[in-house]
């Protein structure tokens, strides 16, 4: 099985997830929206952020890093289980 080896940079404003050759896989605004009943994520990025202000009652948007530094670990690590799904190969 082959695998690839990426980065993931939490910022306050972005996240981005390069490849081993510095390829850009991913870059969208660090912004998540979790359903609470269930507590899973339903979108992250520029889809996340299209929400804010128009969620329904069970959906939080939430933003996992605040001024440098992780604010949410719940989030963050729904944010990496997310990304996981991704197809990166």
């Amino acid at each position: 099985m082959f695998r690839k080896t990426i980065a993931i940079d939490f910022g306050t404003t972005k996240i981005v997830v390069i490849d081993q050759d510095g390829e850009i896989l991913y870059n969208e605004p660090s912004v998540v929206a979790i359903d609470t009943i269930t507590n899973r994520v339903v979108a992250i990025g520029s889809e996340a952020q299209k929400t804010l202000g128009k969620t329904p009652e069970n959906i939080s948007v939430a933003f996992p890093v605040q001024e440098g530094v992780i604010s949410s670990p719940r989030v963050a690590a729904a944010v990496l289980s997310f990304l996981s799904l991704y197809p990166w190969g």
